[in-house]
């Protein structure tokens, strides 16, 4: 639940997908994350 609260999201009230998740990020740093999301589905390779 903290993760959500980080993000500025209410537990429960948000469908937690990439897309909702890209909306916390930066819109100049959108582009990026979403290539290394892309990338690591792709190769099945851990972000931390």
């Amino acid at each position: 639940m903290s993760f959500y609260r980080l993000l500025g999201f209410v537990p429960g009230r948000v469908k937690p997908t990439p897309a909702v998740f890209l909306q916390a990020v930066h819109p100049e740093d959108r582009e990026l994350v979403a290539r290394s999301h892309r990338q690591a589905m792709l190769s099945e390779t851990l972000l931390h």
